[in-house]
């Protein structure tokens, strides 16, 4: 599957320019002196730029996180055509986690892409009572913010996967790499993208793990990790997926890609699907592992899942990601 870049949503400008056409008329009609005052009195739209450069892009994202602790849609600068989606549902701006936030945690990184107009997100909250991690992805070309992606994982208990009781960003993604350890853009993807073919393929072949690579999903350490109890957790990346425990994984779909080039992190927006009819998996030593639940039953993973790649090698691994209905949408699937 070839990776795409998040593409800008066309039509916004013509809709706001219409809704703005019977206003101007009006003020056509008033008097020059009338028309003048008018013209002062009118909300001026908010101020858009040539393009929103790293710096730019790493303060709206910040404002995004202030005005979402604060319940205050009206601090952010959106577009009139601004779509919002939480956990794949298109809602309305101020809806969901806007109206349920309790604060913000320490916890909280940021995916800058200046070339798409993109910034991602990972960040923690408070939630009546409870933690929940947050991964957001916003598109602001010109300084207005057009698309809010968000996903939020909340405590399931019918789920595997729980927030973390400690959550820490590891500075491998935030440190800026060297320009003798960045690759091109597209060599950044691909390297990250290799993970989810691995995945798909259930085989390590191919997969640009670095030795050192630490997966985390939800705050919690997935790999070189004996102290977890679970015996696949006690591998490194590489180890687990050489054991081909991926084929009970029936589908990887939907996948887009934002990256920080400065950063050399790639995040992935996706889904995994279980059919659940793959009931065991004959492992590579010859042993069979049977699929526990909830594996074992239809559903699909929402995920936003971000990669470190230093030298084009993979050595970090973030992923925020919750239970949904089995072949759901994001919500962003099919747009131009």
């Amino acid at each position: 599957m070839q990776p795409a870049l998040f593409s800008v949503f066309p039509g916004r400008g013509c809709r706001a320019a219409e809704k703005a056409a019977p206003l101007s008329a009006m003020v056509r009609r008033l008097s020059p002196l009338l028309a003048a005052v008018a013209l002062v009195l009118l909300p001026a739209p908010a101020p858009a730029q040539a393009s929103c450069d790293r710096g730019c892009l790493r303060r709206l994202g910040e404002t995004y996180l202030a005005a979402l602790a604060a319940k205050d849609v009206t601090r952010l600068p959106l577009t009139p055509g601004v779509r919002f989606t939480e956990n794949g549902s298109e809602l309305a701006l101020g809806d969901g986690l806007w109206g349920t936030v309790e604060g913000l945690l320490d916890y909280r990184f940021f995916v800058v892409d200046p070339t798409s107009g993109n910034v991602g997100i990972f960040s923690a909250v408070r939630e009546s009572g409870q933690r929940a991690l947050l991964g957001v992805r916003i598109k602001a070309p010109d300084g207005r913010i057009s698309e809010i992606e968000t996903l939020v994982a909340r405590r399931d208990p019918s789920s595997s996967f729980q927030v973390a009781r400690s959550l820490v960003v590891r500075p491998g993604l935030t440190e800026l790499l060297p320009a003798d350890r960045r690759v091109p853009r597209a060599q950044t993807i691909a390297a990250a993208d290799s993970y989810f073919v691995g995945l798909d393929e259930a085989t390590d072949k191919g997969v640009a793990f670095a030795p050192d690579c630490i997966r985390h999903e939800n705050g919690t350490q997935l790999t070189s990790n004996p102290g977890l109890g679970i015996d696949i957790a006690k591998l490194n990346c590489q180890q687990q997926f050489a054991t081909g425990f991926s084929e009970f994984i029936t589908g990887l779909r939907d996948r887009r890609w934002i990256v920080d080039e400065e950063t050399g992190v790639a995040m992935s927006v996706l889904f995994f699907d279980h059919s659940g009819t793959v009931k065991t998996v004959a492992l590579k030593d010859g042993t069979t592992m049977v699929v526990p639940y909830p594996f074992n039953r239809p559903y699909s993973f929402e995920l936003f899942e971000a990669f470190k790649i230093d030298g084009g090698r993979i050595h970090e691994i973030e992923a925020i990601l919750t239970s949904v209905p089995y072949g759901m949408s994001s919500g962003w699937k099919g747009q131009p």
